[in-house]
């Protein structure tokens, strides 16, 4: 018997039930009736839609994560910019730093001035003296 891949099994399976029903309903194989078949061979079908279920379930629990996660980089946004404006803490408090920003005392200015790039010098090159092949 050739292999078959799970999704293939589920078809075949129809099509034992189809062929069993249509030329031999009354007939007994490997020890079970149809309707034994049929029971005994249900529950990777049920499996599946366990599975099916299962994966809607997760596919909604993660666009809920990335509501939830655009909710709290959004309320994190506000506190921060709250810290920052607060007379008492401000942008160069212990407050603010432990957030894990940078206070404005320490901040550098950014500006970066690019090095000229030299030129190279050329070294002349010292071709060895001809011998004589005589």
């Amino acid at each position: 018997m050739a292999k078959y891949s799970p999704k293939t099994v589920s078809i075949r399976r129809n099509q034992f039930i189809a062929a069993w029903r249509e030329h031999a309903p009354e007939a007994t194989f490997a020890g079970s009736t149809l309707a034994q078949f049929e029971a005994e061979t249900l529950e990777p079908i049920t499996v599946r839609l366990l599975m099916v279920d299962a994966k809607a379930h997760v596919a909604g629990l993660i666009r809920d994560r990335a509501r939830a996660d655009a909710a709290m980089s959004l309320k994190l946004l506000m506190v921060s910019k709250a810290v920052q404006g607060d007379m008492a803490y401000g942008p160069d408090s212990n407050l603010y730093t432990a957030m894990g920003f940078v206070a404005s005392s320490v901040r550098k200015s950014g500006l970066v001035r690019k090095k000229k790039a030299s030129t190279p010098v050329e070294t002349p090159m010292v071709t060895p003296p001809e011998a004589s092949v005589a």
